[in-house]
């Protein structure tokens, strides 16, 4: 059973419904992280998230490149609480749209 995670009355969050039935929280995002999201951010489609998983390279080859750097966003969405592979067993498709929309709206 997952640990109860403690409330921050000073920390915006918002919680998402999982694939696995437990909510989580997303955090809005950080401003030390800014050179981070500026170097992501522009490599993946937040919004057609299925677009990340058929990019092609300049060869029309698949590449992970929008999927690795969307995975790296996702973590610090979840305050860094959770690895790559935790986030892909309990996120879906149709859940990493309202991640993105929680972890940017929330600091806009």
């Amino acid at each position: 059973m997952e640990e109860q995670i403690k409330v921050d009355p000073f920390t915006a969050y918002e919680e998402v419904d999982c694939r696995d039935g437990i909510k989580r929280r997303v955090y809005p995002a950080k401003l030390k992280h800014k050179d981070l999201i500026r170097k992501l951010s522009p490599k993946f489609n937040d919004i057609f998230i299925m677009e990340n998983v058929i990019s092609l390279d300049s060869n029309n080859e698949f590449t992970d490149d929008a999927w690795d750097s969307m995975m790296d966003l996702l973590v610090l969405a979840f305050d860094e609480k959770y690895t790559k592979d935790e986030i892909s067993d309990f996120l879906d498709f149709s859940s990493v749209a309202k991640v993105f929309e929680i972890f940017y709206g929330i600091s806009s």
